[in-house]
């Protein structure tokens, strides 16, 4: 997961809709093009192009689930580590170890239902409530001051992060493939 700089984005609820289908999209397109060999064979860092789908889901599901007020850790499964005050690796890590034996179709299943799941939580909010901070969609009782508005967090856990593996999983197809 990345909360990456997207002050470059000009925010409207249309646009931020816009980008998340194009990306997805074009992570689509390059997933149905492969082959099974494709899906499941880690590349030298360890992880494999299903794997990578399946870590894209558990991020984008903790979106949806922070949208409605959830606690996104508990959904993801890292709530104890998250109350050990890990780094980003650290939870991919455990992201990892979590689903690594699951299926290339199960993880690409599991995908599908979170990116629809987010998309129907976004259809449900207005503008006005996708630029409040992050911290006003935090479960009741839990206050940690964060100003930042949460469609930065979503363009991080949806477009952005698409983007973002789309280029891992490209690398990871060179190398595999021995180009």
């Amino acid at each position: 997961m990345t909360e990456q700089d997207s002050s470059s984005i000009q925010f409207s609820k249309a646009e931020l809709l816009r980008r998340i289908h194009s990306a997805n999209t074009e992570l689509d397109a390059l997933i149905q093009t492969l082959d099974q060999d494709e899906l499941d064979r880690p590349g030298s860092e360890g992880w494999s192009v299903k794997d990578h789908l399946i870590h894209l889901a558990v991020w984008e599901r903790g979106i949806a689930s922070h949208l409605q007020h959830q606690d996104r850790y508990a959904v993801m499964g890292v709530r104890e580590l998250i109350d050990q005050n890990p780094d980003a690796d650290e939870i991919n890590e455990h992201i990892y170890h979590q689903h690594t034996h699951l299926s290339a179709e199960e993880a690409k299943r599991i995908l599908s239902e979170a990116h629809q799941r987010l998309l129907r939580v976004l259809e449900s909010l207005s503008e006005a409530e996708l630029q409040m901070p992050y911290s006003a969609y935090l479960p009741e009782g839990v206050q940690p001051a964060n100003p930042t508005p949460v469609w930065h967090y979503i363009v991080g856990n949806s477009n952005g992060h698409y983007e973002e593996h789309n280029q891992y999983i490209r690398k990871l197809l060179d190398e595999i493939r021995g180009k």
